[in-house]
């Protein structure tokens, strides 16, 4: 074998560099595009709210970030109005969130 294939953070940076680019038919890179879309989710008649700590097996780099848990609004369409990595189910660490939330 004389070539050895990409690293995983190379892959990684990749993929960002190409998410973030707008060079598109559109004009709009991915990454704005689904920043847009994750924006114009909204709640009519109800919301769940949890801690989901079985996701964090997947999450990249969360022991640097001291992520503990994934704390999410989920609304009744079933789409996600929010989701922060919390380093504790406290209040205090999803507040911020909570507030941009409302």
């Amino acid at each position: 074998m004389r070539a050895c294939p990409p690293l995983g953070d190379a892959v990684r940076n990749t993929h960002d560099a190409a998410s973030s680019s707008v060079n598109t038919r559109w004009g709009i890179s991915d990454h704005d595009r689904h920043a847009r879309e994750i924006q114009a989710v909204k709640c009519e008649r109800s919301c769940a709210e949890d801690h989901t700590h079985e996701v964090m097996k997947n999450c990249f780099g969360r022991k640097q970030q001291g992520a503990l848990a994934l704390w999410d609004v989920a609304t009744e369409t079933g789409k996600l109005a929010t989701a922060v990595l919390v380093p504790s189910t406290k209040t205090t660490h999803l507040s911020h969130a909570a507030i941009q939330l409302s």
